[in-house]
């Protein structure tokens, strides 16, 4: 069986609308690639998440940078 490769983990973590019947089908039956599939929108929620936090934090920008590292540090512990 051949996986999803990222770039097209990526292109249906952004549009899910361009996954064709094929990736459909294939996602169905292989848990590696819908983990890869979860484990990009995951990535893209932390990193939506330190931009927003940079933005909040937008008066102090050494103190924003640790925040990201904080959280950054925070979600690949979890990973």
């Amino acid at each position: 069986m051949t996986h999803l490769d990222e770039g097209q983990v990526l292109a249906l973590r952004d549009d899910p609308a361009t996954a064709g019947d094929e990736h459909a089908r294939h996602l169905d039956r292989c848990p590696a690639c819908r983990q890869a599939l979860e484990e990009a929108h995951r990535q893209a929620g932390a990193v939506a998440a330190a931009l927003d936090s940079l933005e909040a934090d937008a008066g102090d920008l050494e103190e924003a940078r640790r925040a990201v590292r904080l959280r950054v540090a925070a979600h690949g512990a979890a990973a």
